[in-house]
C-alpha cells in the first residue's frame, strides 16, 4: 500500500522523479540506454529543426491563445466541450508552456537526448510540466456524471490506500478518497 500510495503522493506533489527512483537500478539503465539508442539513430538536422520549430509553436500556444481561441471553429469546440473562453485560453497557454518546456530542455537537441539522465530531467523539467498538466485539469468542466478536473485533483490528494489482505502472489487492495464508496481490487 505504501508503494501505491508514494506513486500517489509523487503525482499530486508533481514529483516526478520520485516514480523514476521507485524503479529497480536495471529499469533505469535499461530506459536510459533505450532512449540514448533511439537518439543515436536519429538524424540529426532532422530531430534538432523539429524540436525548434515545435517550439516555435508552444510560443505561439503561450503567447497568442487569445487570437487562436478567437477563431469560429475553435470556439464551436469548447462551447461543445462546456469550456468558456477564459478556460480555454488558460488550457492553450498551459499546452503551450508544456511545448516549449520540453522543447527548450536538454533534449531540445539531438546530443541532448543521447545524453539524458531521466532522474535529472524529471527532477527539474518533469515537474514543470505536471504543474502545467495540473493547470489543465483543473479548467477541465463536469461532463455529465464525470468529475470535474478540479474534483479528481482533489480526489487524487485525497486518495488513501490500504493493503487488505495478500494469498500467495494476490494482494487485496482498498482505495478511499474523498466523496467516494471505497473500492477493493486485486493486484
Amino acid at each position: 500500500a505504501s508503494t501505491a500510495e508514494a506513486l500517489v503522493n509523487a503525482a499530486t506533489k508533481n514529483e516526478p522523479q520520485h516514480l523514476w527512483h521507485m524503479l529497480p537500478a536495471s529499469y533505469q539503465k535499461d530506459v536510459n540506454e533505450i532512449i540514448s539508442t533511439t537518439a543515436n539513430s536519429l538524424d540529426e538536422t532532422l530531430y534538432n529543426d523539429t524540436m525548434k520549430l515545435a517550439s516555435n509553436v508552444g510560443r505561439l500556444l503561450s503567447s497568442k491563445g487569445d487570437w487562436i481561441i478567437a477563431h469560429p471553429m475553435v470556439g464551436m469546440f469548447a462551447g461543445q466541450a462546456g469550456a468558456g473562453p477564459q478556460e480555454l485560453k488558460a488550457a492553450v497557454k498551459s499546452l503551450g508552456t508544456i511545448i516549449s518546456s520540453i522543447c527548450d530542455s536538454e533534449i531540445k537537441t539531438k546530443a541532448g537526448l543521447a545524453n539524458l539522465d531521466v532522474g535529472a530531467y524529471l527532477t527539474d523539467d518533469g515537474a514543470k510540466m505536471m504543474e502545467e498538466l495540473k493547470r489543465v485539469m483543473a479548467l477541465m468542466p463536469q461532463q455529465g456524471a464525470q468529475d470535474s478536473g478540479a474534483e479528481i485533483l482533489t480526489k487524487l490528494g485525497a486518495m488513501q490506500i490500504e493493503l487488505v489482505s495478500t494469498e500467495g502472489d494476490v494482494a487485496k487492495m482498498r482505495v478511499t478518497t474523498t466523496g467516494e464508496s471505497p473500492a477493493e481490487f486485486n493486484l
